[in-house]
């Protein structure tokens, strides 16, 4: 067993399945050697089923990377209790033991590149100014520096000034998560289960800390103020100078809730958004009970660190709908994960959130939503369903409905067969709140389906316009297309990445688009380059799935492929690229590569431009663990 990682917005996983689940990988727990106390093959029988296959989780080599004590956590009160709770304890030490035992040469998790004793933060002021203190610049979620503006000869002369590389010491190599920067320091967390303070001029260290489990959420900021949640839905708040605790808290104690996105940080309280791992643990297994999670929003004092409200996205009861067919009990309506960062509209003291599908039936409003919550209660004000319009009773979907391929079994343990279980059509990318030059606001809200909405928030949701910017047929089981983590948003319009990639087909279809805000107009929409792959590691394609950042009239993104673009915001042609994917020597010391730009954006930042490489999931990007530091000239 080992930590089940997750896809931000469950990238590929999916249609891995149609290439996967048909080729013969069938493991004999027989021809594995047993130990004394049978350890490698409790290992064989009650693990590899999934770790021997390619899939959404480590194999064995990213296993290896374990130790003991952290396989044994991960069994017993991680990630994966839910899946081995058949196993008494002497056998989840036993397999804790034999994983822990796999690499004798562990990989380190130090870091080194410590700044001097009488180092002093210095805030670099250049061609640009000001801090970025989350996921975007504001709560809105826009992602858009609006303070500047970039000159094309400044961006032609951007360059390299320093890399940092992270210890490659989880189960995936990645470097997903996205750096905030504030009064000269940058902070960011790590799959690594660490978070980290640098000096954003120089990249040196000025303290490190060590979560309890990994590190997907941004680090939010507040004066002196650190906020953020680990993966297992801990939550934590330390002092920004130093990286003392000053608390932590569980946001929810379901045995497979986890935070995947990214926290919120607004007058003196934290939103915490829930996802989970059944969808692709649990109900993968038919001899499992699924499912019963449901997502939510957890809110925190942030000074104190008391619970305010949360919230469950699915009100109706959790019921029983019958046996699947090992006979165990299916229960629902479940599902509704949160995926992304929740957007702040103090103007009407709401919190949009937007959700993903259901996993089980009966069908309800909250799935594929935007769902607004009063900011100081947490009591939903409205839902906006935007289910697509072929699935008239739902998009409900989970990784059990594709197991009977690898089972041989029927379809018992999915939605009914008169429920189009298509799914993972959901929104993954949070909305975005902006007013419009005619005065009106409007929240701007992109699926995985490749359309792009803009509704109304006075009066519930109410559909302004619509356009479909993916090009992805619809069909069995999910696609990876769309709209996957995020859009950028100027004063006039919006900037949309699409992925739209067929790992059937093992083609991608990536693109740039610009819409008119006030008319859902397409201005343009320029493909991917097709050529960007060669020589390069599995996993590598040309779609856009991490959120852009616009500033001025310069538009930067980071694609699959690897490369950091920026494009002319008018017209759509590329002023400038760097490509990633090569190997780094960091300033702390350690040697690294970059891989694909994937889930992050760019933050851009007094004078810097920062973005990290290195997406090691699934075999849905390729692996690498750096952090890049840019520096803008001055004009």
């Amino acid at each position: 067993m080992s930590i089940f990682m997750s896809l931000c917005s469950r990238l590929a996983f999916y249609q891995l399945f149609f290439l996967l689940l048909l080729l013969p990988n069938q493991i004999n727990a027989e021809q594995v050697k047993h130990t004394a106390i049978d350890a490698a093959g409790l290992y064989a029988e009650k693990c590899l089923l999934c770790h021997a296959r390619p899939g959404p989780w480590p194999d064995a080599a990213g296993l290896s990377k374990l130790s003991t004590e952290e396989v044994y956590r991960v069994l017993t009160a991680g990630l994966m209790r839910e899946i081995a709770n058949d196993l008494n304890d002497a056998e989840r030490q036993s397999i804790a033991n034999y994983v822990g035992g796999l690499n004798p040469d562990k990989p380190s998790l130090a870091s080194g590149g410590l700044c001097s004793k009488d180092h002093k933060d210095k805030t670099h002021s250049q061609a640009a100014s000001g801090n970025w203190f989350g996921w975007s610049v504001d709560n809105g979620n826009d992602r858009y520096v609006r303070d500047i503006s970039l000159s094309k000869s400044q961006v032609s002369g951007l360059k390299l000034k320093w890399s940092f590389v992270f210890p490659d010491t989880a189960p995936f190599t990645s470097a997903s998560n996205q750096p905030t920067v504030v009064d000269g320091r940058l902070y960011i967390g790590n799959m690594n289960s660490m978070v980290y303070a640098l000096d954003a001029n120089t990249g040196c260290t000025h303290w490190s800390f060590k979560a309890r489990s990994h590190v997907r959420s941004v680090i939010a900021v507040s004066g002196e103020t650190l906020v953020f949640a680990d993966y297992e839905t801990n939550v934590y708040v330390l002092d920004a100078q130093s990286g003392a605790i000053r608390w932590i808290e569980r946001a929810d104690e379901q045995p497979s809730a986890r935070v995947n996105g990214n926290v919120a940080l607004h007058n003196g309280v934290v939103y915490v958004p829930i996802s989970s791992n059944q969808e692709f643990t649990v109900s993968f297994r038919p001899e499992a009970s699924c499912c019963s999670f449901r997502g939510m929003i957890v809110a925190f004092d942030v000074k104190t660190g008391k619970k305010l409200w949360k919230t469950s996205l699915i009100d109706e009861p959790l019921q029983e709908l019958g046996p699947n067919a090992k006979g165990v009990m299916r229960y629902g309506p479940s599902g509704v994960a949160v995926w992304s960062v929740p957007t702040i509209d103090i103007k009407r003291q709401l919190l949009y959130v937007t959700t993903a599908n259901q996993l089980t039936e009966p069908r309800v409003e909250e799935s594929d939503a935007v769902v607004a919550l009063d900011l100081n209660t947490g009591k939903k004000q409205w839902v906006k369903s935007l289910v697509p319009a072929a699935y008239q009773q739902g998009d409900i979907w989970n990784s059990g409905c594709e197991s009977e391929m690898m089972f041989n079994e029927s379809e018992s343990h999915c939605p009914p067969v008169n429920v189009k279980h298509e799914g993972d059509r959901e929104i993954g990318a949070p909305a975005v709140l902006k007013t419009l030059a005619n005065g009106e606001d409007a929240l701007l809200v992109g699926t995985k389906d490749g359309y792009l909405y803009a509704l109304n928030p006075d009066s519930e949701g109410e559909l302004l316009w619509q356009l479909r910017l993916g090009t992805l047929d619809p069909g069995r089981g999910p696609i990876f297309g769309g709209i996957e983590h995020g859009i950028a948003v100027d004063d006039k319009y919006a900037y949309v990445p699409i992925a739209d990639i067929s790992f059937v087909q093992q083609t991608s279809k990536g693109s740039m688009a610009r819409v008119e805000l006030e008319t859902g107009k397409l201005v343009w929409q320029k493909k991917a380059a097709s050529d960007t792959c060669k020589d390069k590691p599995f996993g590598c394609n040309n779609g856009y799935m991490g959120a852009p950042t616009v500033v001025g009239n310069i538009l930067f993104a980071g694609s699959a492929d690897g490369n950091l673009r920026a494009f002319d915001a008018s017209n759509g042609k590329i002023v400038w690229s760097y490509d990633t994917v090569r190997q780094y020597t960091g300033v702390n010391g350690l040697k690294g590569s970059g891989g694909a730009i994937n889930r992050n954006g760019p933050t851009i930042a007094n004078g810097m431009l920062y973005q990290t490489s290195g997406y090691g999931h699934l075999a849905m990007g390729m692996p690498g663990n750096v952090l890049l530091a840019f520096e803008i000239p001055e004009n």
